[in-house]
């Protein structure tokens, strides 16, 4: 099988999630959040057909160069660019598993490379913009707390600000 022949290539142990648990890195959290939110934008516009546009859906953010890689996540997953449906044309026959494995340890490079730069940028933006808060006995504060709300099933569709209420601290 080829799959395993570049999981053993690249020494990677494949662990699989499944559905009903479906714990993964926050990449892959990040990721799902961003998909959510594509879907609760365009549910109410595409009404009924939704589900039919969804590999139109997945394409397009598959295509979306990520600040913080500098690439597409189909290129971080595949290792290759992605590819225009409507081109056609065949690609050259070698040795597929050795040539996929050495591209892709080229674009994990690479992505780590650019990873880095994007830490360091972020953290300078929000060290210039970040304060030290503090509070005082009778202050207001805003407590985010979408947890209290327990309706497990639609947890994951509700607006990520639901929940918000004032208390005050000690």
């Amino acid at each position: 099988m080829c799959w395993k022949s570049v999981m053993e290539i690249m020494g990677i142990c494949q662990a699989m999630t499944t559905a009903g648990r479906a714990q993964t890195d926050g990449a892959t959290e990040r990721q799902n959040r961003t998909l959510e939110d594509a879907l609760r934008y365009q549910v109410p516009y595409l009404r009924q057909d939704w589900v039919d546009h969804l590999p139109t859906i997945e394409y397009a953010h598959q295509g979306l160069v990520q600040a913080s890689t500098g690439l597409m996540p189909f290129e971080v997953d595949t290792g290759r660019k992605l590819r225009n449906p409507a081109v056609s044309g065949s690609l050259p026959k070698n040795d597929f598993a050795k040539n996929f494995a050495e591209h892709r340890k080229e674009v994990t490079r690479m992505a780590h490379e650019n990873l880095t730069k994007a830490q360091k940028r972020q953290m300078e933006y929000y060290d210039k913009r970040r304060s030290n808060v503090t509070f005082k006995d009778g202050d207001q504060v805003l407590l985010l707390a979408p947890c209290l709300y327990s309706m497990p099933d639609a947890r994951q569709v509700r607006a990520s600000e639901a929940g918000s209420t004032i208390h005050r601290s000690l």
